[in-house]
């Protein structure tokens, strides 16, 4: 015990936190300068000495200052878990103190016998009985939102994820702005095939043999269709009147894999500038998700 009464190393501890507190409080006060920051060709910025010094001279008393808030929120999260989660005191050490102190005074119970763990030899038995959390009726986040205006979107029965980014009304409105610009685009890459190959993309050996194919299968599906339906008159107003307003919330790839026509043929038929033959109604009325009519069935 030294001659002043106070215990070895009292001194030293009590000068080091005053330090410590000095030189976090020391960044208060600091002004910046640019000499202290350097910017690299890639962007990326950089501190430079002395300013390095000083940080790294604080960083213990960071660790200190912020230790007991980490562990305080860590704690929160394994009291909130089901599961049997035991949290380290590493930044402040508090566990080790105690457990420290407990010895000392030789108030620590004795340490159970160590048995046979759950599947692994050595292991103590675990405090509480594992479970798993409850399972939620809820849709797992985060939750589908439109692009657009962000309202949630509803979840398909048959599928796991929306099918789209927009909801039904900025559908509409994103579809108009993008067939806007879609016209000059395809007009542009049009020119510039042509200008490179000497034709226009639709006018290709390849293009042409594929056209007249699918043609001549149309044309041989509506003959037969016609054969079949001969007498039955077809209401073209209902069409444009009923159904038609029921497809604008349509895809196209849904309307023309529903009547094996062309993705440009769909648009056509969706926007009103063309009437669909009549054998393809059923099918759009059953996208539209309207009846026909009787006569028309």
């Amino acid at each position: 015990m030294p001659r002043n009464g106070r215990q070895r190393g009292a001194g030293p501890i009590s000068g080091r936190r005053g330090t410590d507190a000095q030189r976090r409080g020391s960044f208060r006060s600091t002004t910046f300068q640019r000499r202290d920051f350097v910017e690299d060709a890639r962007g990326v910025v950089r501190v430079l000495p002395p300013l390095t010094h000083k940080l790294t001279a604080a960083m213990p008393s960071f660790g200190a200052a912020i230790g007991p808030v980490l562990e305080h929120i860590a704690n929160q999260f394994a009291e909130a878990s089901p599961y049997d989660v035991s949290t380290p005191s590493v930044l402040t050490r508090t566990k080790h103190r105690a457990a420290a102190g407990r010895r000392v005074d030789g108030s620590e119970a004795p340490r159970p016998a160590v048995t046979h763990g759950p599947g692994t030899v050595g292991l103590a038995p675990r405090r509480k009985r594992r479970h798993k959390p409850p399972i939620s009726s809820e849709p797992p986040l985060p939750l589908p939102i439109c692009r657009q205006c962000g309202s949630v979107l509803a979840i398909e029965p048959e599928r796991t994820k929306p099918g789209g980014s927009y909801c039904s009304t900025c559908l509409s409105e994103r579809r108009a702005e993008a067939g806007s610009a879609m016209q000059p685009a395809s007009l542009k890459d049009a020119r510039d095939f042509a200008k490179a190959t000497g034709t226009r993309p639709t006018h290709t050996p390849e293009a042409l043999a594929a056209r007249q194919n699918a043609n001549r299968a149309q044309r041989a599906e509506q003959a037969g269709w016609d054969a079949e339906h001969a007498g039955e008159v077809h209401d073209l107003a209902w069409f444009t009147s009923v159904a038609l307003p029921g497809l604008a919330k349509v895809t196209l790839p849904a309307i023309a894999k529903a009547t094996g026509m062309s993705t440009s043929a769909a648009a056509k038929v969706r926007s009103g500038r063309r009437v669909p033959h009549p054998r393809h109604w059923e099918a759009l009325a059953e996208l539209a998700g309207i009846e026909l009519p009787v006569e028309h069935s």
